[in-house]
């Protein structure tokens, strides 16, 4: 059985895409703490549909005793820009294959067999 070292930091990494027209960065929390925050990306090569279809990859540092045993929280901000009009909009993106690396103690099992 292994149990999370909540006392050393944590990799998060993830594959983000469509993020381009945003005036800030989105902010990622793990459990209502700030951890960081995606960064945009401004490609000038294009697919035939006029779109940025780049899969890149990013990470962050979770500092230590943020992600704990047992079940976390992971929220993503939505974030905004301003249209010709000077409306808020969204920039809508897409985020995949999220996976967090974290260290491990192994504890004995203790159970007789």
């Amino acid at each position: 059985m292994h149990d999370i070292q909540t006392t050393e930091p944590c990799i998060l990494h993830f594959e983000v895409k469509h993020l381009t027209v945003a005036n800030e960065n989105p902010a990622v929390e793990i459990n209502n703490t700030r951890v960081g925050e995606i960064q945009r990306h401004f490609m000038r090569s294009k697919g035939s549909d006029g779109e940025v279809n780049f899969w890149l990859h990013q990470s962050l540092i979770v500092p230590a005793n943020v992600v704990k045993n047992g079940a976390n929280t992971l929220e993503i901000s939505a974030p905004g820009w301003k249209d010709s009009n000077n409306s808020d909009r969204y920039d809508d993106f897409q985020i995949r294959n999220i996976v967090i690396f974290y260290r491990t103690r192994l504890l004995a099992d203790t159970r007789v067999r």
